[in-house]
C-alpha cells in the first residue's frame, strides 16, 4: 500500500538557503566582472541573497501545491516475460 505521507523532495529550509547562495554568489560572480567596489557587492550580494532565498521558497510552495502524479504499482511495472529456450 502507499504511504502518501511521506514528504517528497528537499525542505522549506534547504531550499531558502541553497536559493540564498546562489542569489549572492550570481551577485558575487556579476559584481567581480563589472569591477563594482567591496561595500556595493556585499549590499549587492544580500539583496540577491534573500531574493534568491525568497524564490525558491515561493518555488517549494508552488511544487507543493501541484498534484502528484500515483506512483504505479511494482507488480503492473514488469513485464511480463517469456520462456527462455
Amino acid at each position: 500500500m502507499a504511504d502518501d505521507t511521506r514528504q517528497v523532495g528537499l525542505s522549506t529550509s534547504h531550499v531558502a538557503a541553497f536559493g540564498g547562495a546562489c542569489g549572492a554568489l550570481i551577485g558575487f560572480a556579476i559584481c567581480m566582472v563589472v569591477g563594482i567596489g567591496f561595500y556595493e557587492t556585499v549590499v549587492r550580494m544580500a539583496v540577491l541573497g534573500i531574493a534568491g532565498a525568497w524564490i525558491g521558497m515561493m518555488l517549494k510552495w508552488l511544487n507543493d501545491l501541484l498534484p502528484r502524479m500515483p506512483e504505479p504499482e511494482e507488480d503492473a511495472a514488469e513485464e511480463p516475460q517469456g520462456e527462455e529456450e
